[in-house]
């Protein structure tokens, strides 16, 4: 289909993934926040994400340690880009470094004009 070099502008982005990259890092939560939640007064809704730092299996997860690993961490989110706020949260005194954030989309047209 040919558009005329015209921008498309009516479409639906959902979002699927959100990854985030991060490196030596013990703990931290990603919060998926829906907005109609914020909308209708249910501020402390929130869909939590947690990261803690223990892998089974590897020998940094020892007991009376806090094990800090680097890598990729992926959450699911699954809404419109429009109606979601997303947030990295870390309320512990474990360290998080965050090196960057890469997020996997749908884009669906609404209509087309003929």
């Amino acid at each position: 289909m040919k558009n005329n070099n015209q921008p498309v502008l009516s479409g639906s982005l959902r979002i699927k993934n959100y990854s985030i990259y991060y490196s030596d890092t013990a703990f931290f939560k990603v919060k998926i926040i829906p907005l109609s939640r914020i909308a209708s007064g249910e501020e402390e809704f929130s869909y939590d994400k947690i990261f803690n730092g223990r892998v089974i299996g590897l020998l940094s997860n020892a007991l009376n340690s806090s094990p800090t690993e680097t890598g990729l961490f992926r959450a699911s989110v699954l809404a419109r880009s429009s109606a979601v706020a997303i947030e990295l949260e870390n309320d512990s005194h474990f360290p998080s470094i965050f090196q960057g954030v890469d997020w996997e989309a749908d884009y669906t047209i609404r209509s087309q004009r003929v």
